[in-house]
Parts: structure tokens; sequence; C-alpha cells
């Protein structure tokens, strides 16, 4: 998470739980098509937004990232701290691939011979 969120700050850009989680789970749409290439994009696709916010909760608990109140947005996005900079430094996530698994039926037409 810390490294996605570096890669997010070296780019401009900070990101509130919401838009982390949907970052993380890779969910597409208008604010998070931009990031799509990204390596963190899509990085737990298998984590709920309840789980993914909830690990971003004890990061900042733990003092690794912290909360920044933006008025004109009236939510608050995440920002890292000197010790999450220093933890995320030497890492990096690599883009996942998944394999395209091969769409399978649910209605076929019935072969000759097999209705009778």
């Amino acid at each position: 998470m810390l490294a996605a969120i570096s890669s997010l700050e070296r780019k401009g850009f900070m990101g509130s739980a919401e838009g982390l989680s949907k970052m993380l789970k890779g969910v597409g749409d208008a604010e998070t098509s931009p990031f799509a290439s990204a390596s963190c994009f899509g990085y737990w696709p298998s984590f709920s937004k309840k789980k993914l916010k909830g690990r971003l909760t004890q990061l900042v608990r733990h003092g690794f990232l912290k909360m920044v109140w933006v008025k004109e947005e009236n939510d608050y996005f995440l920002l890292l701290t000197d010790s999450g900079k220093a933890a995320s430094l030497g890492t990096s996530l690599v883009k996942k691939t998944s394999a395209k698994i091969p769409g399978t039926h649910t209605i076929i037409k019935i072969q000759k011979g097999e209705n009778s």
C-alpha cells in the first residue's frame, strides 16, 4: 500500500481511502482510469473495500500515513509521513498479470441425440 501511495505522490496526486481502495481493487471509472496502467492498479482485487480501508487506517495509526483535510472536496486524503516514505523506499510493485480464463457457457444448444 505504501508503494502505491508513494507512486501517486511522485505523480503529484493524493487519494482518499475510497479512491485508494478503488485503485487497489482495480475499479475502472472516470476518476481511476488515468492510473489504470500503474502497477498498483488492481493489485489487491480480492480484498473488500472495507478491508483495504481498514489497512489504510492501521497505517495512519502506526504513523506511516497522515490524513489531510481538503475543504473543497469535503474529505480526508492520505499522504506518506517521513516514516512512511522511509518504509516505502526500495519497494516497488510489479504489475500483476492475470491469465484470461476462457468464457464458459451456461446455456448451450441441445445436440441431436441428447434429448431422446
